[in-house]
């Protein structure tokens, strides 16, 4: 046990460096910070594989091959390769009905009219959808539908030309409202990025949790109580408590058994894997 918690320490000692270097760290740090468990190259990548789920780049690692501070769309590629087949099929029907992009000295006109009341609203926002698909396009390969991310856009949109008033002089209306469009899509895919951090983190918790039932338990040759495991993992029972409860498994506490539910049993860490 003495030699798990040492190596967590270790562990946290990496992360804490990375985030201090723009949550960066060369393979050779990671390595030297874990010398002393002489881990195996195996073991070694997997500690990587780890970080890199965290978002901390391991230079040196080939990993993946995918960054996750940058953008998986490449600049030279055609964001239509990026797209599933549904998404591609949900384009081109977006597309007929949208008709082709105008260009930009033309949507400036209609925009301009606009501000006159001379140009209708309904008539910009036609102008304007072609726009959202492109700008949506951009952000391709983020692992979101691009009907959402479509979808985003034209609330986007809606939400410049009510303020299209209160844009800047320095600014053209045409700006104002890509503008727009893109904010709402960014703004969206931090959110979701947000949540799946979040799951993320709830998932790690629950693959560690699970792995200590496992080995206290084989450790102890039995099943083991609520404060066993918290005093092993130095978590709050309460924490532990509320994450066991999204795995469904039942757990007891040093209260008499018929107040009780059953031990954390000899579980299977596949068990717990709920995402």
């Amino acid at each position: 046990m003495q030699e798990k918690m040492k190596f967590r320490e270790a562990l946290q000692k990496v992360q804490e460096l990375a985030l201090q270097n723009n949550h960066q760290i060369t393979e050779e740090e990671a390595t030297a910070c874990l010398k002393e468990f002489e881990l195996s190259k195996e073991q070694e990548q997997l500690v990587y594989s780890y970080l890199e789920a965290q978002h901390i780049r391991v230079e040196g690692f080939a990993g993946t091959g995918v960054n996750p501070f940058e953008s998986p769309q490449e600049e030279d590629k055609d964001p239509l390769e990026l797209l599933s087949e549904e998404d591609k099929s949900f384009l081109e029907e977006y597309r007929q009905m949208t008709g082709e992009t105008l260009p930009g000295t033309e949507r400036q006109r209609l925009a301009s009219g606009y501000l006159k009341k001379t140009v209708e609203k309904e008539a910009l926002i036609q102008a304007y959808m072609p726009v959202s698909m492109d700008l949506a396009l951009s952000y391709a390969g983020k692992g979101i539908p691009v009907a959402d991310l479509i979808q985003e856009g034209s609330v986007g949109l809606l939400m410049a030309l009510d303020t299209l008033e209160l844009r800047e002089d320095t600014i053209s209306e045409d700006e104002y409202i890509q503008e727009g469009i893109k904010g709402s899509i960014e703004a969206f895919l931090e959110e979701e990025e947000g949540l799946k951090d979040s799951d993320d983190r709830i998932l790690e918790k629950i693959n560690y949790i699970a792995e200590a039932i496992r080995n206290l338990s084989e450790e102890l040759e039995r099943k083991v109580s609520l404060e066993e495991l918290s005093a092993y993992l130095e978590m709050p029972k309460e924490e532990v408590a509320e994450i066991l409860k999204l795995t469904g498994e039942e757990i007891e506490t040093e209260e008499p058994a018929e107040k009780s539910g059953d031990a954390v049993g000899y579980a299977d860490i596949s068990d717990f894997q709920v995402f």
